[in-house]
């Protein structure tokens, strides 16, 4: 795994007392680490997904605890502070923001895939700044949003503006953090092939 041995995360002994006891039971969650910042602590499940182009670590992001408040809410600096501390600023994320039709938005734990900076092979260009990337898989449009939206703001912005039918990310990038979200061209889905199914078990 990528976690720095030095960082400040450290790994969750709550995490291996739980999948001891098969609090999980079948989920292919690999290990797990929490760190404090500020006033919170943060935990953050861990996997490698093995797709046709990346290796891609999944985190699954839990605030104040891995059984604790559901109901906090994940700001951008923490993103950001999360993906930077964790792989040394050696990654950035994408954040899903799927058609609405898939969202099971029950609770807050937030779902990212973390890529490496330097070899990841993507089919937009995660620097682009202008709207519309026009691909050979089709045009991506990007929004550069402001840091105060939570996430399902976010999804509503994207349904108003584009449909609700269409699925986006978020790249979070400790190397350009500024919110900026990429909406898909019609039925595109980048994660078809990794077994994106592990993950939504946890929506």
């Amino acid at each position: 795994m990528s976690v720095l041995k030095k960082s400040v995360w450290k790994r969750s002994k709550e995490f291996d007392k739980l999948k001891e006891g098969n609090f999980f039971g079948t989920q292919p969650i690999e290990e797990a680490y929490e760190a404090r910042h500020k006033k919170d602590k943060f935990c953050v499940m861990l996997r490698v997904d093995y797709g046709k182009e990346n290796a891609v670590t999944y985190c699954a992001v839990f605030k104040n605890g891995i059984k604790g408040d559901l109901n906090s809410k994940l700001t951008w600096e923490e993103r950001i502070w999360i993906i930077d501390t964790l792989f040394d600023g050696k990654k950035f994320a994408l954040e899903l923001y799927p058609e609405e039709s898939r969202c099971l938005d029950r609770m807050d734990i937030y779902h990212l895939w973390a890529y490496d900076a330097k070899t990841a092979i993507l089919p937009f260009n995660v620097n682009f700044n202008e709207r519309a990337e026009r691909t050979k898989y089709g045009t991506f449009m990007h929004e550069h949003l402001p840091t105060y939206l939570g996430w399902r703001e976010k999804q509503n912005l994207k349904n108003s503006k584009y449909g609700p039918i269409y699925n986006g990310v978020e790249i979070i990038d400790p190397r350009n953090p500024m919110p900026h979200m990429v909406v898909f061209p019609y039925a595109f889905n980048m994660f078809e092939d990794l077994d994106i199914r592990k993950s939504i078990a946890y929506l």
